[in-house]
C-alpha cells in the first residue's frame, strides 16, 4: 500500500487463491495510504478458474460464500457456484477468467459482468481473439507479485523455498509473469505503456475499480445469524431454554423463571441470542457423535448455558 501510494495508485485489489483472510489488514493499510481497496479472490476447483470482483456487500458476501464451498470440499463445479451467487446476489460481482470453458457455460446461464484478462507483456493477442470470439471485453490486469521491480530476485528466492527448488532450477512458468514481463506494481504511466495498444482494456479496468464500493465495516460487532422459524432469535432462544428445563425435568418458576428473563433480555440488549442458538446446534452435534463437552469460565455460571446443554452445572442451585 505505501509503495502504491508512492506510484500515484489510486486503486489495488487483493486477490488471494481460495482465501480471503487479508481483507481487513488489507484495508487498513490501503486506508492509512490513501489508497482504495478493491476485494477480489481468485477462485481455482476442478480444473476451472477465475478471479472475482466484488461491487458491493452483496457481491462481498457471493464471493465469501463461492469460498466456503471451496474451502469445505464442496462436490458442485466452479461455473454452479458462481452462477447461483451471481444470481442471487444481484449481478454484484464481475467475473475475470481467460478459462474459455467456464466463460461460455456461463454466459450460456445468462451470467453477464464477465470479462478475459489482459495481462502484461508482449503476447496479448490470444486474450484479445478470446474475448472477441466470445463478445467480451478485455481487462488490464496485471499480475502484481511484489512492489517494486528490483524485488523480482527476491520473488524467485521465496519461489524456489516453496517448490523446495534451487533458484537455477526454476522454470519461467513457475514465476509471477511467466518469467517474460516484471509483475510489479505498475504507476499510472507505466500502465499507459503497457497498455498503449489496448487502452479500452483500461478504461474497462478503471470503470471497474470506480463501481467497487464495497468496504469491510470495523470497530462493530456483527454476530452471525443462526437459522430458525421464530419471529425473532430471542423467542428461538427462550423456546430452546424451555425445552432444555423440561429434559432436565426443570420448572422454570420461582427462581428458575427470574434468573432466566435476567439472562435472555441482557443476550437480547447485547445481540447474543443468535451465538447461543449456534453453540447449543454445536453441543447437539457433538453429543449426536459421543463427543463430550463441557463449558468452561462465565458460561458455567449461566442458566441459558446449562438449559442449552453447554454446561453441566445448575447455577441456581450452586
Amino acid at each position: 500500500a505505501s509503495v502504491a501510494a508512492e506510484c500515484d495508485v489510486a486503486y489495488m485489489a487483493m486477490c488471494e487463491v481460495n482465501a480471503m483472510r487479508g481483507v481487513v489488514p488489507f484495508q487498513k493499510a490501503c486506508d492509512e495510504h490513501g489508497v482504495k481497496p478493491l476485494f477480489a479472490v481468485e477462485c481455482q476447483w476442478q480444473g476451472r478458474s477465475a478471479q472475482l470482483l466484488a461491487f458491493d456487500q452483496a457481491g462481498f458476501t457471493a464471493l465469501c460464500r463461492i469460498v466456503s464451498e471451496i474451502q469445505s470440499g464442496g462436490l458442485r463445479n466452479l461455473v454452479a457456484m458462481i452462477d447461483e451467487q451471481w444470481q442471487g446476489a444481484g449481478q454484484s460481482f464481475a467475473i475475470i477468467s481467460d478459462d474459455e470453458v467456464l466463460l461460455c457455460e456461463l454466459k450460456s446461464l445468462g451470467v453477464s459482468e464477465l470479462y478475459v484478462p489482459l495481462a502484461a507483456g508482449r503476447v496479448k493477442y490470444k486474450a484479445v481473439q478470446l474475448a472477441d470470439a466470445l463478445g467480451l471485453p478485455v481487462v488490464a490486469v496485471p499480475q502484481v507479485a511484489y512492489a517494486r521491480a528490483e524485488d523480482s530476485s527476491l520473488h524467485s528466492a521465496l519461489r524456489a523455498i516453496a517448490l523446495h527448488m534451487r533458484q537455477s532450477q526454476l522454470d519461467a512458468s513457475q514465476l509471477a509473469g511467466g518469467g517474460e514481463v516484471s509483475a510489479h506494481l505498475r504507476n499510472d504511466l507505466e500502465m499507459q505503456i503497457e497498455y498503449r495498444d489496448y487502452p479500452q482494456a483500461l478504461h474497462v479496468a478503471y470503470e471497474l475499480a470506480r463501481r467497487c464500493q464495497f468496504r469491510v465495516q470495523l470497530g462493530r460487532k456483527r454476530m452471525p445469524r443462526f437459522a430458525h422459524d421464530f419471529s425473532d432469535s430471542l423467542t428461538a432462544l427462550r423456546a430452546s431454554c424451555a425445552r432444555g428445563a423440561a429434559a432436565r425435568g426443570l420448572r422454570l418458576s420461582g427462581k428458575y423463571a427470574t434468573q432466566l428473563e435476567r439472562e435472555l433480555q441482557l443476550f437480547a440488549q447485547q445481540g447474543l441470542c443468535d451465538y447461543f442458538l449456534l453453540v447449543e446446534d454445536l453441543v447437539q452435534w457433538a453429543n449426536q457423535r459421543g463427543i463430550q463437552n463441557c463449558g468452561r469460565g462465565s458460561a458455567a455460571n449461566s442458566l441459558v448455558s446449562y438449559l442449552l446443554g453447554c454446561t453441566h452445572i445448575d447455577p441456581v442451585r450452586m
